[in-house]
């Protein structure tokens, strides 16, 4: 079972078994708040080195993300195509393998 924490720990060692998820929502609110969103790839490889891809869940921050512009579209395209440091495993666990993994559990 997942846990979730509240915090303004930056000893991420200590959050071991916690799952990040925080990655991939709000980019409209974020940095220049403009698609491609890549002016965000910085803060998402810290958070990448930080806790690893496997505990990072892409968001869907409804129902703010499709307003004013910005599109679901958008979003994951950021996380699918945009970002190099990213490998396809990793692509492939923010974008579904923790989502399906902390919302059905084996």
């Amino acid at each position: 079972m997942a846990r979730f924490v509240t915090s303004t720990s930056r000893n991420f060692a200590a959050w071991r078994g916690i799952t990040i998820l925080r990655e991939g929502s709000a980019y409209y609110a974020l940095g220049k708040k403009k698609s491609p969103y890549t002016d965000l790839g910085p803060m998402i490889r810290r958070l990448v080195d930080a806790f690893s891809p496997q505990r990072l869940m892409w968001a869907t921050d409804c129902p703010y993300q499709v307003q004013d512009g910005h599109t679901y579209c958008d979003s994951v395209d950021l996380i699918r195509q945009r970002l190099d440091f990213l490998s396809p495993d990793d692509r492939q666990s923010i974008l579904h393998a923790r989502a399906a993994k902390l919302f059905f559990p084996a």
